[in-house]
């Protein structure tokens, strides 16, 4: 399935409520629905929620548009985006030792630190928290 402007066909840019949030809501369903990525969800489209619906325009994450920001789901969106960049990508950087994110829209700019997917902080945090309870 193409699309050919905004999220899905509609307009991102719009002046309604109600387009915004019916955009969002397609791009939810998507998420759920699709099996492209290389995970349970396509990792781009998630991306693209995060990037594009989920923002708050004074700061912040939201769960979706007609919601205000919080810091639960700030927490949990930053840790979806950045899932959805690290695990799994596919493309070996130098020695295949690490690989590059997999970017909605290739921006750089969006790239996030790696988060531990089970422990949800920073991967090298938590490698260092299981190291030390190894001993």
């Amino acid at each position: 399935q193409q699309f050919d402007s905004g999220v899905y066909g509609i307009d991102i840019d719009t002046d309604t409520d109600n387009q915004m949030q019916r955009t969002c809501d397609e791009a939810s369903n998507e998420i759920l629905d699709n099996e492209n990525g290389g995970l349970l969800f396509d990792q781009k489209i998630l991306q693209r929620y995060v990037l594009l619906c989920a923002q708050d325009i004074n700061g912040g994450l939201r769960d979706k548009p007609s919601k205000p920001r919080d810091f639960y789901h700030s927490c949990y969106n930053l840790s979806g985006l950045s899932v959805s960049q690290h695990v799994l990508s596919s493309k070996p950087i130098g020695d295949g030792s690490t690989c590059e994110a997999l970017m909605y829209e290739e921006e750089d700019d969006n790239v996030l630190g790696k988060t531990h997917p089970v422990y949800n902080i920073r991967l090298e945090r938590a490698i260092k928290v299981i190291r030390t309870f190894e001993r």
